[in-house]
Protein backbone atom coordinates (compact mmCIF):
# COMPACT_ATOMS: atom_id res chain seq x y z
CA UNK A 1 0.00 0.00 0.00
CA UNK A 2 1.60 2.90 -1.04
CA UNK A 3 0.03 6.35 -0.90
CA UNK A 4 1.28 9.82 -2.76
CA UNK A 5 1.70 13.78 -2.02
CA UNK A 6 -1.02 13.91 -5.04
CA UNK A 7 -3.78 12.80 -2.72
CA UNK A 8 -4.03 9.36 -4.08
CA UNK A 9 -3.65 5.78 -2.67
CA UNK A 10 -1.92 2.64 -4.29
CA UNK A 11 -2.57 -0.81 -3.65
CA UNK A 12 0.44 -3.35 -5.85
CA UNK A 13 0.48 -6.65 -6.82
CA UNK A 14 3.74 -7.52 -4.39
CA UNK A 15 4.75 -9.72 -7.19
CA UNK A 16 4.25 -7.72 -10.44
CA UNK A 17 4.06 -4.56 -8.58
CA UNK A 18 1.28 -4.05 -11.10
CA UNK A 19 -1.66 -1.32 -9.72
CA UNK A 20 -4.32 -3.60 -8.33
CA UNK A 21 -6.39 -0.61 -6.59
CA UNK A 22 -6.33 3.53 -6.85
CA UNK A 23 -7.95 5.35 -4.29
CA UNK A 24 -8.44 8.89 -3.63
CA UNK A 25 -8.04 10.92 -0.91
CA UNK A 26 -8.92 14.12 0.39
CA UNK A 27 -5.54 14.81 2.24
CA UNK A 28 -1.94 13.92 2.08
CA UNK A 29 -1.73 10.54 3.66
CA UNK A 30 1.47 10.56 5.91
CA UNK A 31 0.92 7.30 8.27
CA UNK A 32 -0.81 3.87 6.67
CA UNK A 33 -1.83 0.84 8.45
CA UNK A 34 -3.47 -2.26 6.49
CA UNK A 35 -5.43 -5.04 7.36
CA UNK A 36 -7.58 -7.79 5.74
CA UNK A 37 -6.93 -9.12 2.04
CA UNK A 38 -7.14 -7.36 -1.52
CA UNK A 39 -9.67 -9.51 -3.28
CA UNK A 40 -11.78 -10.46 0.08
CA UNK A 41 -12.12 -7.43 2.10
CA UNK A 42 -9.80 -5.30 3.71
CA UNK A 43 -9.42 -1.94 5.63
CA UNK A 44 -6.53 0.89 5.52
CA UNK A 45 -6.40 3.31 8.40
CA UNK A 46 -4.91 6.50 6.83
CA UNK A 47 -3.37 9.86 9.02
CA UNK A 48 -2.96 13.08 7.29
CA UNK A 49 -0.93 16.11 8.52
CA UNK A 50 -3.59 18.29 8.98
CA UNK A 51 -5.03 16.01 11.79
CA UNK A 52 -7.33 13.64 10.41
CA UNK A 53 -7.85 10.10 10.55
CA UNK A 54 -9.33 8.09 7.34
CA UNK A 55 -10.56 4.56 7.05
CA UNK A 56 -10.88 3.21 3.64
CA UNK A 57 -12.87 -0.27 3.16
CA UNK A 58 -13.04 -2.72 0.01
CA UNK A 59 -15.62 -1.06 -2.77
CA UNK A 60 -15.78 2.59 -0.97
CA UNK A 61 -13.77 5.45 -3.03
CA UNK A 62 -14.13 8.16 -0.12
CA UNK A 63 -13.40 7.31 3.93
CA UNK A 64 -15.92 4.97 5.53
CA UNK A 65 -15.41 7.23 8.82
CA UNK A 66 -13.37 10.16 9.88
CA UNK A 67 -12.16 11.98 13.39
CA UNK A 68 -10.28 14.99 13.62
CA UNK A 69 -7.79 14.99 15.88
CA UNK A 70 -6.21 17.84 17.85
CA UNK A 71 -2.88 18.23 16.66
CA UNK A 72 -0.82 16.35 14.20
CA UNK A 73 -0.57 12.76 14.28
CA UNK A 74 3.17 11.16 15.62
CA UNK A 75 2.02 7.43 14.47
CA UNK A 76 -0.89 5.12 14.63
CA UNK A 77 -1.18 1.48 15.25
CA UNK A 78 -4.39 -0.73 14.92
CA UNK A 79 -4.15 -3.38 18.11
CA UNK A 80 -6.63 -6.02 17.77
CA UNK A 81 -9.97 -4.36 17.42
CA UNK A 82 -9.00 -0.62 18.61
CA UNK A 83 -6.80 2.37 17.49
CA UNK A 84 -3.93 3.73 18.61
CA UNK A 85 -2.96 7.34 17.83
CA UNK A 86 -0.07 9.82 18.86
CA UNK A 87 0.03 13.20 18.72
CA UNK A 88 2.67 15.74 18.76
CA UNK A 89 0.64 17.54 22.33
CA UNK A 90 1.74 14.39 24.25
CA UNK A 91 -1.13 12.28 23.77
CA UNK A 92 -2.04 8.06 23.52
CA UNK A 93 -4.52 7.84 22.51
CA UNK A 94 -7.01 4.56 21.39
CA UNK A 95 -10.31 4.93 19.71
CA UNK A 96 -12.62 1.83 18.70
CA UNK A 97 -13.41 0.41 14.76
CA UNK A 98 -16.72 3.02 14.84
CA UNK A 99 -14.16 6.20 15.83
CA UNK A 100 -15.28 6.17 19.24
CA UNK A 101 -13.30 7.75 21.65
CA UNK A 102 -11.73 4.82 24.31
CA UNK A 103 -9.27 6.34 26.66
CA UNK A 104 -6.56 8.68 26.48
CA UNK A 105 -3.29 9.09 28.45
CA UNK A 106 -1.26 12.12 28.56
CA UNK A 107 2.55 12.55 28.24
CA UNK A 108 4.76 14.44 30.41
CA UNK A 109 7.78 13.99 27.86
CA UNK A 110 7.22 14.03 23.83
CA UNK A 111 6.61 11.46 21.72
CA UNK A 112 8.64 10.78 19.03
CA UNK A 113 7.64 7.02 17.44
CA UNK A 114 5.03 4.24 17.81
CA UNK A 115 5.32 0.85 16.98
CA UNK A 116 2.52 -2.09 17.67
CA UNK A 117 3.89 -5.35 19.83
CA UNK A 118 2.89 -8.23 18.78
CA UNK A 119 4.68 -11.14 20.70
CA UNK A 120 2.88 -14.31 18.82
CA UNK A 121 4.59 -16.84 21.51
CA UNK A 122 2.60 -15.43 24.81
CA UNK A 123 -0.36 -14.35 22.66
CA UNK A 124 0.48 -10.51 24.22
CA UNK A 125 -0.46 -7.47 21.99
CA UNK A 126 1.01 -3.75 22.98
CA UNK A 127 2.08 -0.83 21.96
CA UNK A 128 5.43 0.74 22.33
CA UNK A 129 6.31 4.38 22.90
CA UNK A 130 9.08 6.26 21.94
CA UNK A 131 9.76 9.40 24.16
CA UNK A 132 11.92 12.52 23.86
CA UNK A 133 13.57 11.52 27.66
CA UNK A 134 15.77 8.36 26.05
CA UNK A 135 12.69 6.01 27.00
CA UNK A 136 10.37 3.62 25.13
CA UNK A 137 7.07 2.56 27.41
CA UNK A 138 4.99 -0.72 26.52
CA UNK A 139 1.19 -0.32 27.16
CA UNK A 140 -1.23 -2.99 27.11
CA UNK A 141 -4.25 -0.93 26.90
CA UNK A 142 -4.09 1.99 28.93
CA UNK A 143 -1.84 0.02 31.76
CA UNK A 144 1.77 0.49 31.65
CA UNK A 145 3.71 -2.63 31.44
CA UNK A 146 7.42 -1.69 31.45
CA UNK A 147 9.76 1.30 30.49
CA UNK A 148 12.85 0.93 28.93
CA UNK A 149 15.80 3.41 29.19
CA UNK A 150 18.29 4.17 26.39
CA UNK A 151 20.81 6.18 26.40
CA UNK A 152 20.11 8.11 23.71
CA UNK A 153 16.28 9.62 21.96
CA UNK A 154 14.39 6.56 19.80
CA UNK A 155 13.30 8.01 16.44
CA UNK A 156 12.37 4.96 15.20
CA UNK A 157 11.37 1.44 16.78
CA UNK A 158 10.21 -1.85 15.13
CA UNK A 159 9.28 -5.05 16.50
CA UNK A 160 9.06 -8.72 14.92
CA UNK A 161 11.63 -10.88 13.84
CA UNK A 162 15.45 -10.28 12.85
CA UNK A 163 17.58 -12.85 11.90
CA UNK A 164 17.12 -16.38 13.88
CA UNK A 165 15.01 -14.68 16.58
CA UNK A 166 11.37 -14.20 16.40
CA UNK A 167 10.79 -11.47 19.27
CA UNK A 168 13.11 -8.17 18.53
CA UNK A 169 13.13 -4.77 19.26
CA UNK A 170 15.40 -2.52 16.81
CA UNK A 171 15.50 1.13 17.47
CA UNK A 172 17.10 4.17 15.35
CA UNK A 173 17.97 7.17 17.80
CA UNK A 174 18.16 10.72 16.57
CA UNK A 175 21.68 10.92 16.81
CA UNK A 176 22.07 7.88 14.27
CA UNK A 177 22.62 4.64 16.46
CA UNK A 178 20.81 1.29 16.48
CA UNK A 179 19.85 -0.16 19.23
CA UNK A 180 18.88 -4.27 18.65
CA UNK A 181 16.62 -5.95 22.17
CA UNK A 182 16.32 -9.49 21.87
CA UNK A 183 12.87 -10.70 24.39
CA UNK A 184 13.71 -13.49 25.83
CA UNK A 185 11.44 -16.39 25.20
CA UNK A 186 10.46 -17.72 28.42
CA UNK A 187 9.97 -13.62 29.26
CA UNK A 188 6.76 -13.06 32.14
CA UNK A 189 5.17 -9.72 30.92
CA UNK A 190 3.59 -9.18 34.03
CA UNK A 191 7.02 -8.31 35.10
CA UNK A 192 7.95 -6.26 32.68
CA UNK A 193 10.44 -6.98 29.68
CA UNK A 194 13.37 -9.07 29.98
CA UNK A 195 15.49 -8.72 27.06
CA UNK A 196 19.37 -9.10 26.41
CA UNK A 197 20.91 -5.58 24.55
CA UNK A 198 23.19 -5.81 21.58
CA UNK A 199 24.33 -2.23 20.90
CA UNK A 200 27.27 0.41 21.62
CA UNK A 201 28.70 -0.27 24.66
CA UNK A 202 28.06 2.18 27.49
CA UNK A 203 31.58 2.69 27.76
CA UNK A 204 31.48 4.26 23.86
CA UNK A 205 29.76 7.37 25.49
CA UNK A 206 32.72 7.95 28.67
CA UNK A 207 34.61 11.13 27.92
CA UNK A 208 38.05 9.89 28.40
CA UNK A 209 40.36 11.56 30.67
CA UNK A 210 43.22 13.44 28.15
Amino acid sequence: VIGTENKDLYILDPEAFTVLVKLSLPSVPVFLRSTGLCDVDYRILVACPNGNILVMKKGLNTPKFCITLNSHPIGIERIGKSIVVATMDKNLMCYSNKMKSLWSIPMVHSITCLACMDFKAKTFKGVLVGLESNEIRLYREKFLIDTLSLTETPAMIQFGKYDREDSTLLVITKAGGLYIFILKRNVDLSQGLSVTTIGPSPKQFEKLNV
